[in-house]
């Protein structure tokens, strides 16, 4: 877990730093009678002395082996280092900078005095280490941030986030670690996957000052440079299944009182995932009859990039969704029902559970669901930089076609209006056929069939005019595909006539031209079988035991614990029987 790193702190006769707020501005350091500053470091075992705020772990999964480097004996090893650091590590007068973390593999002391550190390897000496010692089996962490008068801990340069070098000599110039490093991204470090390791990973949570995790160092004979890959966002965490996010809340009783006065427009606020401030953010309240006031169970629209001088992102979501799962009195509805979708190869979100608090009031269990944008879009399409649509009670009647609401892109209606002209036609095959010169009807059907196992008829096209998803005009298929969401009010009503109840006209069309129909039947098998390949069922129990402790804990739900037990038995009753009733209603493989 990410801990809120101060200065870390200092071994054995240096002085300990504390965690301190971001100041005014720099003091220069003070010096101890060595003449330098104190060093953060750590001993041997990986563990770091003093109170830190974070235990030693590992740096991130999945590096890349790129090879080894140096001189034979190498025991000083360049082992984690951030280009572009905005608030994971301050240094000692508050202010976060891009910073470089040293270990030492061997088993002696190293006198850093005289040594040479340089972010270009044709000037190896551009900065001079000054009275430094790493001790044996420790870490030391600089600050690349060009102050030099602030102390020996920082260096005269600092850091380039779209990539260079990195290297380390002794006193008489031999290299000991070069690096060659391509771009990086904010807040996330590079490296190594252990202690010495040859293998780098782009991980976050960053350890600065705290071991990777113990190995055997693997130095090398032949000076190569290593090649540190780019850093990519892994934001696996936020959607893990195993463990569940928390985020805390800040928000001043003026944004309270103005989210109270207008709930849908965003305020200033502050949020706190593992550790970590990202501030100002802007926040809101969302839905329609799930909404809720701030001051009960609110849905939560959170935006990283509303404000210029905000943090813009958080593992790379601009965007964060919080359900409050007024509608779902199972709590489970939104998270198994979008598993299946991505099973299916359906565009469609990520969704887990997640544990709220504003201002330090537990606030409860929420859906955490990643947000239809282009970053969701980009996860799914091969060029994001076609039109997302959100179909709300809308359909494809010309009427209509200047209603579907625009989420990003240019603002080109044409295959909307092409598909609502096809849709004219009186003939429903010709005018299945004229209308795949817009839609992918086999995204289409995919995303119908999906609805009727799960029971999405809040969506289009139960609803009609229809709402609760997305249309995505992909600019490499030249066709619309449909995106769902809004799967809170899934599960009910498992006789719901799965055919004859799909009054959107792009449904009603296709029922009626045998051609279509029967590939749409074919497309609810699929599912079927894909929901029992999965285990879809398994995991739904498995989701219902991961949150059977946080269901009492929620005292601002808007339904008693008796309710919950109650929709979690028949959603899972629901699921059981789910083949023989599509297989009574329109003919489904039994």
């Amino acid at each position: 877990m990410q801990a809120d790193l101060g200065p870390l702190a200092l071994l054995g006769l240096f002085a300990l730093a504390s965690c301190q707020p971001a100041n005014t501005g720099k003091q220069p350091a003070t010096t101890g009678a060595t003449g330098g500053t104190s060093p953060t470091t750590t001993d041997g075992g990986g563990t770091v002395t003093g109170d830190t705020g974070t235990d030693a772990g590992t740096a991130g999964d999945g590096g890349t082996d790129t090879g080894t480097q140096v001189l034979p004996g190498q025991t000083v090893y360049i082992n984690e280092f951030m280009a572009d650091n905005a608030r994971i590590l301050q240094d000692e007068s508050g202010e976060f900078v891009d910073w470089v973390e040293l270990f030492n593999a061997g088993d002696e002391d190293v006198d850093l005095a005289g040594w040479t550190i340089t972010d270009d390897l044709s000037q190896p000496d551009k900065h001079v280490l000054g009275d430094l010692l790493l001790p044996a089996g420790g870490l030391l962490v600089l600050y690349a941030d060009g102050d030099t008068d602030y102390g020996v801990l920082h260096l005269g340069f600092s850091l380039h986030a779209d990539g260079e070098e990195l290297g380390i000599y002794d006193p008489d110039g031999r290299p000991i670690d070069l690096l060659s490093y391509d771009s990086q991204l904010q807040d996330v470090s590079a490296a190594r996957a252990w202690d010495g390791s040859a293998t780098w990973s782009m991980g976050w949570p960053a350890t600065p000052g705290t071991s990777n995790g113990a190995g055997d160092p693997e130095p090398d004979d032949d000076a190569a440079i290593e090649n540190v890959p780019a850093s990519v966002w892994d934001d696996s965490a936020l959607f893990s299944d195993d463990v569940l996010p928390h985020f805390d809340l800040e928000l001043s009783a003026e944004s309270i009182a103005a989210l109270e006065a207008s709930p849908y427009d965003y305020v200033q606020g502050t949020l706190i995932y593992d550790g970590t401030r990202y501030e100002p953010i802007g926040v809101r309240t969302k839905g329609q009859n799930s909404w809720e006031s701030i001051t009960e169970k609110p849905s939560l629209k959170i935006k990283l990039d509303k404000y210029v001088d905000g943090p813009g992102q958080l593992l790379g979501h601009t965007d964060l969704t919080l359900q409050n799962m007024d509608n779902d009195y199972s709590m489970m509805h939104e998270r198994v029902a979008y598993r299946l979708y991505r099973a299916l190869g359906i565009p469609a979100a990520r969704a887990t559970h997640a544990t709220l608090s504003i201002n330090g009031e537990p606030y409860g269990l929420y859906t955490h669901l990643e947000t239809v944008n282009q970053q969701m879009v980009a996860r799914w399409f091969d060029d994001s930089d076609g039109t997302l649509f959100e179909q709300w009670d809308v359909d494809y009647y010309d009427s209509y076609i200047p209603s579907f609401q625009l989420e990003y892109g240019p603002d080109d209606r044409t295959d909307l209006q092409g598909l609502a002209d096809a849709m004219e036609q009186s003939d429903p095959g010709t005018a299945v056929l004229a209308g795949s010169e817009f839609l992918s009807w086999d995204s289409f059907r995919a995303y119908w069939a999906a609805g009727a196992v799960v029971g999405q008829f809040d969506a289009y096209p139960y609803s009609s005019p229809g709402d609760d998803c997305h249309v995505y005009d992909d600019p490499t298929s030249g066709v619309l595909h449909y995106i769902p969401h809004g799967m809170d009010e899934t599960f009910y009503y498992s006789t719901y006539n799965v055919e004859s109840t799909a009054n959107g006209i792009l449904a009603a069309t296709c029922r009626q031209d045998a051609d279509c129909r029967d590939a749409w039947v074919a497309s609810i098998d699929d599912a079927l079988d894909v929901a029992d390949r999965t285990a879809l069922y398994d995991y739904a129990v498995f989701v219902r035991d991961q949150i059977a402790d946080l269901v009492p804990a929620d005292t601002h739900k808007p339904y008693d614990d008796a309710t919950v037990a109650y929709y979690q038995d028949d959603m899972l009753s629901f699921m059981a029987d789910r083949r023989a009733e599509l297989s009574r209603q329109v003919g489904t493989a039994p």
